[in-house]
């Protein structure tokens, strides 16, 4: 029993060091967030202004578009972005490089 709850402790250590490593700047976030954040993602509707919605993690999320595809000046249909920061059920990305 006090092997288990040592190893409890080591895990709940190591997660929060992961947490902060990944969110230098101390805003909360939860599980879900921390795995969106820098994963790979595809403009599915994009609006002037560089709002747009994007296809990431088997949903569609509402996204604040970085970077446009450098043609039109405006983020694309079908442009590969990153997850840069989650707000809520607002997604941030960037331009894939």
């Amino acid at each position: 029993m006090a092997v288990f709850a040592v190893l409890t402790v080591i895990a709940t250590l190591l997660s929060r060091r992961l947490i902060q490593k990944a969110n230098p700047d101390g805003v909360d976030i939860n599980d879900r967030n921390s795995r969106l954040i820098d994963q790979r993602a595809r403009v599915v509707e994009a609006f002037v202004g560089g709002r747009g919605r994007v296809f990431v993690s088997g949903a569609e999320w509402s996204a604040v578009i970085d970077g446009a595809a450098p043609e039109t000046g405006q983020p694309e249909v079908g442009q590969d972005v990153v997850v840069h920061g989650v707000s809520g059920s607002l997604l941030t990305v960037r331009a894939a490089t």
